[in-house]
């Protein structure tokens, strides 16, 4: 069971989410069919967050020491042949 924290911003953000589609409902007619989704949104926004920490912190903080980070951008076959 969530804490009164969690409760709490539940709250919040169901009546955000409530406020938006009122606000939105004049211009958007059947807005409400895009609940789930919204509610949804954040669950697999904090899941895609997770996974990142948890696949990146050990690369970082594993990796050795005085070594800059380097992006190598995949070939996606626009490399000149040499």
């Amino acid at each position: 069971m969530p804490g009164t924290w969690g409760v709490t911003l539940a709250l919040i953000f169901l009546l955000q989410v409530a406020l938006g589609m009122a606000l939105d409902r004049r211009y958007e007619p059947g807005i409400g069919r895009y609940l789930p989704s919204v509610i949804g949104y954040p669950v697999v926004f904090w899941l895609i967050i997770l996974l990142t920490v948890i696949v990146g912190l050990p690369r970082a903080v594993l990796r050795a020491r005085g070594l800059a980070g380097i992006w190598v951008s995949p070939d996606r076959g626009m490399a000149q042949p040499a």
